[in-house]
């Protein structure tokens, strides 16, 4: 697959590396260059680095995100996130999008207009709710619906 992430944080870096891992051809686009530095000196040769705005279409363009089958919104900013999972969907047209959203009440509203969103806080308080009760680890779309009270 061909897959672009936002974002070269901790979140986007270790996507990148697993999904790259994996055989995928990954675009990851970031706004500071100093970001790539985690993936050593030289990235994955199927690791394509490109630096800039992930909201500027050219950017986007530049990473062939019109050629994506996948793409992951992984900024610090929510609001970032929401705007590139957006222009990735509606824009390019790629049919799986999805993004890390901090706050779980916009990750719920988002989740409800079709993108897929991670809230680190809500799988993080299920994972440590069920380590104090000894509890086996669940799938994380569980810890998503418990949260909602589903």
């Amino acid at each position: 697959m061909k897959i672009v992430i936002a974002g070269c944080g901790r979140t986007g870096s270790t996507l990148a590396k697993l999904l790259s891992s994996e055989g995928h051809s990954i675009a990851v686009v970031d706004l500071q260059r100093d970001s790539f530095r985690r993936f050593g000196k030289t990235p994955p040769a199927n690791i394509k680095t490109v630096t800039g705005n992930v909201l500027d279409e050219d950017v986007l363009e530049e990473a062939n995100t019109a050629k994506a089958d996948a793409f992951f919104a992984c900024t610090q900013g929510d609001n970032t996130n929401i705007m590139a999972m957006q222009i990735a969907r509606d824009r390019f047209g790629i049919p799986r999008v999805g993004g890390k959203i901090n706050d779980p009440i916009r990750g719920e509203e988002y989740r409800k207009l079709g993108f897929f969103t991670i809230s680190e806080c809500l799988i993080l308080g299920g994972v440590f709710a069920d380590w104090l009760h000894e509890r086996e680890m669940r799938p994380v779309e569980e810890y998503i619906l418990a949260s909602a009270g589903k």
